[in-house]
């Protein structure tokens, strides 16, 4: 029972890393705009919205963007 308990926690936590590094990918192809039009849209979830300003401040440390 512990097993597949551990194998079910272990499950999660890969599909949510899936998760993040898929929008981590979808992120870094949106243009400038499309990125600062994604963190303030509240019509998108609180994860996509730090997705989006994490990549802005990216740019910004990288010299790539003009936020």
């Amino acid at each position: 029972m512990a097993f597949l308990l551990v194998r079910w926690a272990f499950n999660q936590e890969h599909e949510q890393h899936q998760k993040i590094a898929e929008r981590v990918r979808r992120m870094s192809t949106y243009n400038n705009e499309e990125l600062k039009d994604h963190a303030n849209n509240f019509n998108y979830s609180p994860q996509e919205r730090s997705s989006a300003r994490r990549e802005m401040q990216r740019r910004r440390e990288n010299g790539t963007g003009p936020f």
